[in-house]
């Protein structure tokens, strides 16, 4: 399934047809119609561009301007979009009349791509003054599910967005969808598409590297180091001069217990700064290196039991050991303390077994 379908749980079921009495006539059926399954429309700008209808990829767009038109339109889903000022968008250098003939052209390709003519319900709401894209539950566009989850995150009142549970899922919304930058690789010979477009990539670029980084802090916070792994990787993807993603990538490993790959990482963000920008790392990475080179930043030791938590493990052990008699000794280390370590010794009279003795020393 595709993959903005299957994140917002959409549905291209069919609807189930009206059960007709097999008495009735054909006219009869026909008079009583057969519902149709609702069509759904679902596009993906971030990355390559991909039109899918019903679950079915679209392909026959027959010209880029068909597929830019589209990407506008989806852009400013819901709205009602001036004629004139389509055509002077994509064909800026043509006259008004030689742009607006082409638009009709476009827009007949288009319509013929999508099928949208033998629909009941277009997808495309078209007057002889206006063009748009409709709003409902039959299209869905990643930007426009991007912007609504980020919108989330401005609106919940939680203190810090790195540590809010709530908008965890929301985060891993942009960071599922956001597959690279608006339109990649797609180009058009128009200077006023051509600006649009670099400005809305330049925007959803840095909110979706923003997502990515509190994403990562979240599951830092949560001791998930795996996920903060995939998140930091997948932000330096993006941007390799990223240099927060880079410590972010670095703490990760270095708290899964991967030292030696965590001061790689490290100078693989000092040769890539140095390679694209002509810098060296940060204070704040280089004191991360050193923190990691000395063992400072590793995963936390688990605690030795204490002393009663042991004797009790003593105790069950003896009564429920061999029956073979013997000498058990457990050592147990600690920081050495004052006075010198003294030795207790436990008993175990178990009915039908021998006698057992286990001495614990305590340091």
């Amino acid at each position: 399934m595709h993959r903005l379908s299957c994140i917002m749980g959409m549905c291209h079921s069919s609807l189930c047809e009206p059960v007709v009495d097999g008495g009735q006539s054909d006219s009869t059926a026909a008079a009583l119609g057969v519902r149709k399954a609702m069509r759904q429309l679902a596009i993906s700008l971030l990355g390559p561009f991909e039109v899918m209808v019903d679950g079915e990829q679209v392909t026959q767009f027959r010209s880029d301007t068909s597929r830019a038109l589209l990407a506008y339109l989806a852009t400013h889903c819901g709205v009602a979009l001036r004629r004139d000022a389509l055509a002077a968008l994509l064909w800026p250098e043509q006259t008004d009349a030689e742009a607006r003939r082409n638009l009709r052209v476009t827009l007949s390709r288009l319509r013929d791509a999508l099928g949208d003519r033998e629909m009941a319900r277009p997808f495309l709401d078209v007057t002889r003054q206006m063009i748009g894209l409709v709003e409902d539950e039959r299209c869905t566009v990643d930007t426009r599910v991007v912007r609504e989850a980020l919108e989330a995150t401005r609106e919940c009142p939680h203190e810090r967005l790195e540590a809010c549970e709530t908008c965890a899922p929301r985060l891993r919304v942009v960071a599922d969808l956001y597959r690279g930058d608006l339109l990649a690789g797609f180009a058009l010979d128009s200077v006023s598409f051509e600006e649009w477009m670099v400005v809305e990539r330049e925007n959803l670029h840095w909110q979706a590297l923003e997502a990515l980084h509190a994403l990562t802090a979240y599951h830092e916070g949560q001791g998930t180091h795996e996920e903060a792994l995939r998140w930091a990787r997948r932000q330096v993807e993006l941007e390799p001069w990223r240099e927060v993603a880079h410590r972010q990538w670095m703490r990760a490993l270095a708290m899964s217990g991967h030292r030696g790959a965590a001061l790689a990482q490290y100078d693989a963000c000092r040769k890539v700064l140095a390679e694209e920008l002509g810098v060296e790392p940060e204070p704040e990475t280089v004191a991360l290196q050193e923190q990691i080179r000395i063992g400072a930043l590793a995963p936390p030791v688990k605690a030795l039991p204490d002393r009663s938590e042991l004797e009790m493990r003593v105790e069950v052990a003896a009564s429920t050991g061999p029956t073979s008699a013997h000498s058990e000794t457990l050592c147990v280390a600690h920081p050495p303390v004052e006075p010198p370590p003294t030795r207790r010794a436990f008993s175990s009279d178990v009915p039908g077994s021998e006698r057992r003795t286990i001495t614990v020393v305590q340091a």
